[in-house]
C-alpha cells in the first residue's frame, strides 16, 4: 500500500519545475562529493592505508570488519562525515531519477519509478551499517557488515536497473510521442 502511495505521489509532483530543483540538488551534492571525495579517499588512505567502503562493489563480510579497524580513530572520524554528505544523496538521486522517470511514463503510469527508490533504500542501509559499524567500535558485528555487504551489491544492481528504466521510459516517452503526432 504504502509503494502505491509513494508511486502516485510522485506523479502528481512530477512537474518540470520539480524535476530541475531535484536533479540541480543531486547535481550540487556530486560536486560537493567531487571535491570532498578523493580527498576523503586521500585522507582514509593517508591514515590508513584504506580506501572508502561505499566504493568498492565487490567485498566479503570480513573484508567491511577489517577496513574499519584499520582506518583508525581519524580515519573512522573522516568517514562518518563522508556518510552524512552519502545520506543526504541518497534522497536526492532517489527523488530526481522517480520523478523524471514518472514524468516520461505520465501517459502509461507504470511503477519504473520506484526503482531509484530500491537502489536508495538499498544505499541508506549501507549507510546506517557503516555508520553503526563505525560507531560499535572496536566492537565488531559480523551480521551487520554481512548486511552491509549485501546492500552494497544491492545498491549497484538497483543503480543499473535504474538506468535502465530510464531508458525503457525514455523510449516509451518517444513512442507516445510519434503516436501522437
Amino acid at each position: 500500500m504504502k509503494l502505491r502511495a509513494l508511486n502516485s505521489w510522485l506523479y502528481t509532483h512530477c512537474s518540470t519545475r520539480n524535476i530541475l530543483l531535484s536533479f540541480i540538488v543531486t547535481f550540487s551534492i556530486i560536486a560537493a562529493f567531487r571535491s570532498s571525495l578523493p580527498m576523503t579517499d586521500t585522507a582514509l588512505r593517508a591514515v590508513s592505508g584504506q580506501g572508502i567502503l561505499d566504493v568498492q562493489f565487490n567485498h566479503s563480510s570480513r573484508f567491511v570488519i577489517e577496513q574499519i579497524e584499520a582506518y583508525t580513530d581519524s580515519g573512522r572520524s573522516i568517514y562518518q562525515r563522508f556518510i552524512a554528505l552519502d545520506l543526504i544523496f541518497v534522497f536526492a538521486y532517489g527523488f530526481a531519477f522517480s520523478l523524471l522517470i514518472s514524468r516520461l511514463t505520465l501517459a502509461w503510469h507504470s511503477h519504473l519509478n520506484l526503482v531509484p527508490w530500491l537502489a536508495s533504500i538499498s544505499d541508506l542501509t549501507e549507510n546506517c551499517c557503516h555508520l553503526l559499524l563505525l560507531k560499535l567500535y572496536p566492537t565488531s558485528s559480523m551480521t551487520i557488515a554481512a548486511i552491509a555487504t549485501s546492500a552494497t551489491r544491492f545498491k549497484y544492481v538497483f543503480i543499473a536497473l535504474s538506468f535502465v528504466a530510464l531508458i525503457v521510459a525514455f523510449i516509451q516517452f518517444i513512442k507516445s510521442q510519434t503516436r501522437s503526432h
